[in-house]
């Protein structure tokens, strides 16, 4: 494990790396190694990669950093380019920081981190670290799905806190995201509902979008990347922060945010990250907290044109009744002349709406400079469950501004390739059921296939089973007594071994499962009932 001198120093180089040239690098490095007598080191990295990205996980420092392999199929500029920063000299520049009780501490320095053993798979890479005997925070980092590519293209970034104390304590969590695409250490951010973002920018509550990208150029991106906010299943963030690099990373948790101030540093050029915040909540005795992020690949639809460039990015799929984004970024491609009067319009398919409906399906932008990228978005949900995928198209029209003559010159793009797939209900439960039986396993609880032997119902007699062991240190977290009450509850046809206090929660659970699949099952049959009335009513129609 690297002592915390070498730890810090290596933190602490990244400005230099950055922003001085490599004969710098050099005489900083070795005027620093003959002051402080450290030694040098080589790190240790576990990774997990697939044709679209690539994980590292030091195991020093339990900090990862992410990079493309393959990318983007449809892109062949995006291979083999960093989407987190990462240098050979300096420690990973992505981390979280935990707060409790008012205390802030990084997640594998201030106390030690460990790998989990045995939980780790092909696309995953888990460890833990109990902070003061008292709180528990599981990180996990796994490739998963990307919201806008249906690729195992994103990494999906979750944390899980436990309290291990027979006090309540209070608990928040920072997430510092040190975003890099290609060589772009700057690129602005694109919010949906803002536009881009290019200053120090703070989001809260409703402000904070549901994901937010980023890219260097519509015509020829490098690389394009994306953060999606809220998950499913997991406590939406409280706010976002979106500033230079240095002022976010050398504090451990407050952030001076000074409206209007560029992300660029003090050596010249431009330095972004986002920082991801859960306020310090209340967690009681044995309660646990989930949070969640991912970031990966983003993917848009582009249709060139000799005025303007049009990408329109949307889910690859997406949930009935369930809201999601649709955004378009328009880049002037003139250096000299604006655009004026920018109207974008979203045509929508039968059965898919504005989920406000005070929200305009046309948007307005009065000026786009030139060179510059503006952005529309809205938000929408289905209504209807018949639909297989839904299509949308864009279209923007507006004027040239020829300034020398002031005339000006009418334009108009359409882009009609978005269409994302519609998840039913059905696969989103069994969806649901696979990842709850999975976090089970992974939180070391026992289980066993049910039988006829074994009763599909939680048993009336309780039982005294020992806690299920697993791979961490002898160390046991105090206030916590070698032996548990525990019950049986049967989780689609898994029988589970759990505490005694969580089993009327998870009962509540696979009832409320077993209810709701019977509902879905009534609106299809309606809906059944329904189109055979349609159809023959059409066919009554035809014979009149």
């Amino acid at each position: 494990m690297k002592n915390a001198t070498e730890l810090h120093r290596r933190d602490t180089e990244k400005d230099s790396v950055k922003f001085c040239d490599f004969l710098w690098l050099i005489l900083f490095s070795a005027f620093f190694l003959i002051l402080t007598g450290s030694r040098c080191y080589a790190d240790e990295y576990l990774t997990k990669s697939n044709e679209f990205i690539e994980v590292s996980y030091n195991l020093n420092s339990h900090r990862f950093w992410l990079r493309t392999t393959g990318g983007n199929p449809e892109i062949g500029s995006d291979n083999n380019k960093k989407l987190l920063y990462h240098s050979e000299s300096v420690t990973e520049t992505s981390y979280l920081t935990v707060n409790i009780d008012g205390a802030k501490y990084i997640y594998g320095y201030d106390f030690p981190a460990h790998l989990k053993v045995g939980i780790s798979d092909e696309d995953t890479i888990s460890s833990y670290c109990i902070f003061g005997n008292k709180v528990e925070v599981k990180q996990k980092v796994s490739v998963v799905k990307g919201l806008t590519t249906d690729n195992y293209d994103s990494l999906k970034i979750e944390y899980r806190v436990n309290n291990f104390d027979s006090k309540p304590h209070r608990v928040g969590l920072r997430l510092l995201l040190d975003t890099y695409l290609g060589d772009n250490d700057g690129a602005p951010f694109s919010v949906p509902g803002i536009g881009s973002v290019t200053t120090d920018t703070s989001l809260k509550g409703g402000q904070i979008p549901d994901y937010w990208y980023v890219f260097d150029s519509i015509s020829k991106p490098t690389v394009s990347a994306m953060c999606t906010m809220r998950l499913s299943g997991y406590i939406e963030p409280d706010e976002t922060v979106f500033s230079n690099w240095g002022r976010l990373y050398h504090s451990r948790w407050e952030s001076i945010i000074k409206q209007g101030r560029k992300f660029k540093v003090f050596l010249g050029g431009k330095d972004s990250a986002c920082a991801v915040y859960w306020n310090p909540g209340t967690l009681d005795p044995g309660q646990e907290k989930k949070y969640a992020v991912t970031y990966g690949i983003y993917k848009a639809t582009v249709k060139f044109s000799d005025a303007i460039n049009v990408a329109v990015g949307c889910p690859e799929r997406v949930r009935e009744n369930m809201p999601f984004t649709v955004s378009c970024d328009i880049e002037n491609r003139s250096s000299e002349y604006p655009l004026d009067d920018v109207d974008v319009m979203l045509i929508l398919p039968p059965g898919v709406v504005l989920s406000d409906s005070r929200e305009l399906q046309n948007k307005m932008i009065p000026r786009i400079n030139p060179g510059e990228i503006a952005q529309a978005s809205w938000n929408l949900r289905l209504r209807g469950v018949s639909l297989d995928k839904a299509k949308f198209s864009v279209k923007v029209v507006g004027k040239i501004r020829r300034q020398e003559n002031k005339s000006s010159e009418n334009f108009s793009v359409e882009v009609q390739s978005c269409t994302p797939n519609i998840e039913p209900p059905k696969s989103l439960i069994e969806n649901s059921i696979k990842d709850f039986i999975k976090n089970l396993q992974e939180s070391g609880i026992k289980s066993s296939p049910a039988s006829a032997n074994v009763p599909a119902q939680v048993p009336k007699k309780n039982e005294i089973l020992p806690v299920v062991p697993d791979s961490r240190p002898s160390v046991i977290p105090t206030g916590l007594p070698p032996v548990v009450e525990t019950k049986k509850v049967t989780v689609d046809k898994e029988i589970f071994v759990v505490p005694a206090v969580d089993s009327v929660k998870l009962t509540d659970i696979n009832t409320n499962i077993t209810k709701l699949t019977d509902n879905i099952k009534r609106i299809n049959l309606t809906i059944d009932e329904i189109n055979s009335k349609l159809e023959k009513i059409n066919k009554q129609q035809i014979k009149r």
